[in-house]
Formats: structure tokens, sequence, C-alpha cells
């Protein structure tokens, strides 16, 4: 196997992270329309449909916090207003 070194810089870093978070992001307003709409039966954290849900927007909620960290404070404002509960990952970039 042939190991490389990758050098990134803060910003470089920083945008990484910010697109996975807001990639994990969506994966949970997925997982929250599906539980809403019974699609998913099962449950993400908990066999109770009212609890998960609850569960998951906490989760959703601590996600926004972070990424309200992550980001500059106008580029969080922006990707609210495109409406960051979309699942397209178009709106995420």
């Amino acid at each position: 196997m042939s190991k490389f070194i990758v050098e990134l810089d803060y910003d470089a870093a920083d945008s990484i992270v910010v697109q996975v978070l807001k990639g994990q992001f969506s994966g949970f307003v997925a997982d929250l329309e599906r539980r809403k709409d019974n699609r998913e039966t099962l449950g993400i954290f908990l066999s109770d449909k009212e609890e998960d849900i609850a569960e998951i927007q906490r989760h959703m909620a601590a996600f926004e916090t972070v990424l309200s960290y992550n980001m500059s404070h106008k580029d969080f404002e922006e990707w609210k207003k495109r409406g960051r509960y979309s699942t397209s990952k178009q709106d995420d970039i």
C-alpha cells in the first residue's frame, strides 16, 4: 500500500469538515422525513416514533451548532436561507 502525505492549510481543512458535516446533516434530514411519514419504521435511535423524531432533531440541532462554529456567520446564514433542510447535495455546496 502506498502512503501519501497531504498538507492542507486551515481553510482547506475547515472546508472539508464543513462539507462532511453538511452531508451528515442532510442524512439526518432524510432520516427525519422518512421517520415522520412512516417510511422508516424501525427507528434511527429509538423504537418509539415520537422519541426517535425528537432525538433526530436534537442531533440536527447539535450539527447546526457545530456548523455555525465552523462557518462564517454570513455563510451559515446563507446556508440556512437556501433551505438547509433540503436533501439535495447541491444545496449544501
